[in-house]
C-alpha cells in the first residue's frame, strides 16, 4: 500500500497503521516493527530518521488486532531543511522467524516552518 501523508517540519508527526498480511490482521506478538524516512529511494546513505519498537518511536496498540503508532518528535524534523521537502519512508515488520514483509509505503511532504527557534 502506498500513500502521501502531509506534516510541518518542527512539529510532532503521528499516525497510525493497522498491519495486515494476506488481507488480515496480524498478530504482532514477537515481531519488531520498523519506520525508516530517507530523501528518495536511490539514496545510499542511511535513512534520516529510523524509529521500531525496540528503540522507540513505533509504539505496539494491539498486538492482536496489528495496530501500531508511529510518532516523530519535534527534533526528528527540525533538522530537515526549511523549505517544502518531499521524503519517502517505508513500515516494515520482522517476524519472529526472521523474515521481513512491508506494510506501507510513501511520501511524506513536510512543509517549512514560518518560526525558526524553539518554542520552549
Amino acid at each position: 500500500m502506498s500513500v502521501i501523508l502531509k506534516g510541518n517540519r518542527g512539529d510532532e508527526f503521528t499516525f497510525g497503521v493497522t498491519i495486515t498480511k494476506d488481507n488480515a490482521p496480524f498478530d504482532l506478538t514477537g515481531s519488531r516493527v520498523h519506520f525508516s524516512l530517507k530523501k528518495n529511494l536511490n539514496d545510499q546513505d542511511p535513512p534520516l530518521i529510523k524509529k521500531s519498537t525496540i528503540f522507540g518511536g513505533v509504539t505496539v496498540l494491539d498486538a492482536v488486532a496489528g495496530d501500531v503508532q508511529i510518532s516523530l518528535t519535534p527534533a526528528d524534523t527540525q533538522g530537515l531543511p526549511n523549505l517544502t521537502q518531499h521524503y519517502v519512508f517505508d513500515v516494515k515488520v520482522r517476524e519472529p522467524d526472521g523474515s521481513v514483509f512491508t506494510v506501507l509505503c510513501g511520501e511524506i511532504v513536510f512543509k517549512g516552518s514560518v518560526r525558526e527557534e524553539s518554542l520552549g
